[in-house]
């Protein structure tokens, strides 16, 4: 009797050791909703075939209870067809699709969405950050549980030859070149601007890691003073 009391305990010891492997992987379905929002201004009047456009997750989306795609996750779009206003045309239009979701680990989901088309008869249109747009995952992606390592921030420098060049984070500015912060592990939207003219870069940092970026921008933004 003692001893299969001993076999039952460790066969429930097994058969929850078994749930805890299992359970470090979510799969999250295809068709699964999500809503994201544009993460910059994008306008008719100067947006160009094969624009790259930032954009960011609006809500955290969960299963099971666990965050698989966290809030403000990065997004990519691409522009894919732009008409300014003119006299002829009469209206401008401006076309993109959005592509896929940047993980923390740096992976890439797929989204399925048919292409946005927007304009506006006798204006270019304008779509203002904030700007919302629903997707849907267009495949299955197998989502791997996060560790309590991996939640160690990372350092994020960045420099740049153009004095005083002003840095965002994810749109937050976090000053002037140069200049080297931590981030959360995970994807960032990264800006270095200066006299309106810019440099963007998307990055996946690592738990620990180092990312060193330098923003180059053309010698007319640090001509005005």
């Amino acid at each position: 009797m003692y001893q299969g009391s001993n076999v039952t305990r460790l066969a429930i010891a097994l058969f929850g050791f078994s749930i805890v492997l299992a359970a470090k992987s979510i799969v999250i379905p295809e068709g699964t909703p999500i809503r994201v929002r544009l993460e910059q201004r994008l306008s008719s009047a100067n947006a160009w075939e094969g624009q790259t456009i930032h954009l960011a997750v609006s809500d955290d989306i969960r299963i099971g209870g666990v965050v698989v795609i966290p809030l403000n996750a990065v997004v990519s779009g691409t522009v894919t067809q732009v008409t300014p206003k003119t006299c002829w045309t009469g209206a401008g239009e401006v076309d993109f699709t959005v592509d896929y979701i940047l993980t923390p680990d740096g992976d890439k989901i797929p989204i399925r969405y048919d292409v946005v088309k927007s304009g506006v008869k006798g204006h270019d249109v304008v779509l203002n950050r904030g700007f919302p747009i629903g997707v849907y995952i267009d495949t299955n992606y197998t989502f791997t549980l996060r560790s309590a390592d991996d939640d160690k921030p990372a350092t994020l420098a960045v420099t740049s030859a153009t004095q005083r060049a002003e840095v965002e984070v994810d749109g937050r500015f976090v000053g002037t070149v140069p200049t080297t912060l931590q981030v959360a592990p995970g994807s960032h939207a990264v800006r270095v601007s200066k006299n309106g003219f810019s440099w963007d870069r998307l990055i996946s940092a690592t738990p620990g890691g180092f990312v060193n970026l330098d923003g180059v921008l053309p010698k007319a933004a640090g001509d005005k003073q």
